[in-house]
């Protein structure tokens, strides 16, 4: 995770400080857009490292998906990469080349976007992760009631 991390900071030209923020602010957007997660949940869930350990694994993925994404062109000298697609969105296989790390940044953004049509978040194996969540918590939560 360490060398991916390092792969996306060196190529987005971002900051560890920047990178956290995305992280931390994408992941209250999930709870309230896509999961529809109400204030309590919103306030109590990020208090557990369950669930944080459970959204940077979510994102390293999608970081995963993103770099598999790009391609070298020797030709260009320069990485492209292809547009991400909404689930229902007719797949676009037109590859965009990425100049500089503004370029860079707006990829890594798009295969991060919050939004529930954003198949490389809102999939049946991440819904099924949270659901796991949610149980591993309510099980904490019993036996520290005990």
């Amino acid at each position: 995770m360490a060398e991916t991390r390092a792969m996306i900071l060196s190529m987005c030209g971002l900051k560890e400080e920047a990178l956290d923020n995305m992280r931390f602010e994408a992941a209250y957007e999930y709870l309230r857009v896509v999961l529809g997660v109400d204030a309590y949940g919103i306030d109590e869930l990020p208090k557990h490292g369950m669930f944080w350990s459970w959204w940077f694994m979510q994102w390293h993925k999608r970081d995963l998906i993103f770099l598999d994404r790009l391609r070298f062109e020797p030709t260009l000298g320069k990485y492209t990469c292809r547009r991400p697609h909404e689930h229902g969105e007719r797949v676009n296989n037109f590859q965009y080349v990425l100049h500089c790390p503004a370029h860079f940044r707006y990829f890594y953004g798009l295969y991060h976007c919050i939004s529930k049509g954003n198949i490389y978040i809102n999939s049946a194996v991440m819904e099924a992760g949270y659901h796991n969540l949610i149980k591993g918590l309510a099980k904490g939560k019993e036996a520290a009631n005990e």
